[in-house]
């Protein structure tokens, strides 16, 4: 009993990490010649992102070589993303984030790193930063740091890995 909890604070334990840069997850650029509109998908829900994807226009990719990072909000601190394959025009989903989250993504890297609070701004209060990574056709989620508000004020900033996830390979089909 005692080595499986020794084992278990070993895997899941608290430490110093760097943060993930874009540039350690580069992508290969594409000479693009027609970038394609986002065809909307057909589903019902009310997600933001989707009812705005009407507002589309063919764009510059800026994400991942051939995506076109789509970003929208409610104006109070939430954010929406999804991404548009400016060759195909396919849209893929993101995530939603709150805490007035500032999103670091470049067409050169497939990193996005997410940066929010739990929407609360004290100098104490937790402040996250969330990296994903494209994989073709799907998100990885590659894990969360952490500081304090207050420090992520500074130029330098700690982070601290609190979360590890190394998942196990998609089980849907590829494309």
């Amino acid at each position: 009993m005692i080595l499986r909890c020794i084992i278990l604070l070993t895997a899941y334990s608290v430490g110093a990490a760097d943060l993930p840069r874009l540039a350690d997850y580069t992508a290969g650029l594409t000479k693009i010649d027609h970038y394609e509109k986002a065809i909307v998908p057909s589903v019902k829900g009310s997600s933001r992102c989707i009812r705005d994807l009407a507002y589309d226009r063919a764009a510059p990719p800026d994400f991942a070589d051939r995506y076109t990072l789509f970003l929208t909000g409610c104006g109070s601190g939430c954010a929406e993303f999804c991404l548009i394959d400016r060759i195909t025009g396919s849209v893929f989903p993101g995530f939603i984030f709150s805490g007035g989250p500032k999103v670091g993504f470049v067409r050169e890297s497939n990193l996005v790193i997410v940066k929010h609070t739990d929407g609360m701004y004290g100098d104490s209060n937790p402040f996250y930063a969330d990296c994903y990574l494209w994989e073709k056709d799907h998100f990885r989620f590659l894990g969360r740091w952490s500081t304090h508000y207050g420090e992520a004020q500074k130029k330098s900033i700690d982070w601290i890995q609190v979360v590890r996830i190394d998942p196990n390979p998609p089980t849907w089909p590829s494309r």
